[in-house]
């Protein structure tokens, strides 16, 4: 990995959203209440939340350690397309990771 640093889980929302919202550099996003929907899962998934209630994924979430990080894997074509998200969860033991870029 070139670059690490901790970010809070507002942070990771709003990366997830917009993400989800944006889609990919050929694709159509989601937008609006779709892709707030596509983020509220995936923090659930990451902070292995199994229902989607808003009220217990924010209260999972927040006991995680989350990192955004980059690595050699991401293309670097368009920075903003690439993610690394990692969470530390709370038993401090396993770590869920979710990795993504988008070239040509």
């Amino acid at each position: 990995m070139t670059g690490v640093r901790r970010v809070t889980t507002a942070a990771v929302l709003r990366r997830l959203f917009g993400a989800a919202a944006g889609g990919g550099a050929y694709g159509p996003g989601m937008h609006g209440a779709y892709a707030r929907r596509a983020s509220w899962e995936s923090l659930a998934a990451l902070s292995e939340v199994q229902e989607l209630d808003v009220a217990a994924i924010e209260e999972a979430a927040d006991r995680c350690v989350w990192l955004f990080y980059t690595s050699d894997w991401h293309m670097r074509i368009i920075p903003a397309l690439d993610v690394g998200i990692a969470a530390l969860r709370p038993d401090r033991r396993t770590v869920a990771v979710l990795a993504a870029t988008d070239a040509d």
